[in-house]
């Protein structure tokens, strides 16, 4: 591998984290206008996913590392929205 080759893959990795983290924030932000769950709210409502005690972490844990199913994500959401209308 050449310096070159190297900075290439920092650079492409980086470009895929920011988008990755655009992604991640449209994500929340839908969320709140479209159900008034902030972050705030949403890390207040538990979660049964693998490696993380709220569903804003369990969110996390999904687009990062694949964890947890996005349909016990998805029921979780809509229980919490629930509970907290």
């Amino acid at each position: 591998m050449t310096k070159s080759e190297f900075k290439k893959y920092l650079e492409r990795g980086r470009k895929a984290h920011i988008k990755a983290e655009s992604i991640t924030n449209e994500l929340f932000d839908k969320l709140e206008q479209d159900m008034g769950l902030s972050e705030l709210i949403l890390s207040d409502i538990p979660s049964n996913a693998e490696n993380a005690d709220n569903l804003e972490e369990a969110i996390q844990c999904y687009i990062q590392y694949g964890e947890c199913d996005p349909d016990l994500l998805w029921g979780e959401l809509i229980m919490g929205n629930i509970a907290h209308s």
